[in-house]
């Protein structure tokens, strides 16, 4: 699983992979990245595998949600995408 101190740099999945060492709470190469989108992207990155089928089922009904959230959401799907298979799999079907 992705260190949670990765989640909002602007060199992840450009200059760095990020770490999977969850001991480590700080990084040297650490660029903050103060864009909102990366806010939402940390909130819904901590959510459980129920929480973030139910925003998956949402989306798909056609539920009103800020487009930010929903790009937010399908970058969260990416990164945890080993550990959110069954999510990934549910919302990205036909």
């Amino acid at each position: 699983m992705l260190n949670n101190m990765c989640i909002n740099c602007k060199k992840l999945g450009n200059e760095c992979k990020g770490s999977q060492e969850n001991v480590w709470t700080g990084c040297v190469y650490k660029e903050q990245n103060n864009d909102p989108f990366y806010n939402v992207v940390s909130y819904i990155y901590d959510k459980t595998n129920d929480e973030m089928m139910a925003i998956a089922k949402s989306i798909k009904a056609g539920a009103k949600i800020l487009p930010i959230v929903k790009e937010a959401f399908e970058k969260v799907l990416d990164i945890r995408y080993s550990e959110r298979l069954e999510v990934y799999k549910y919302y990205y079907s036909k």
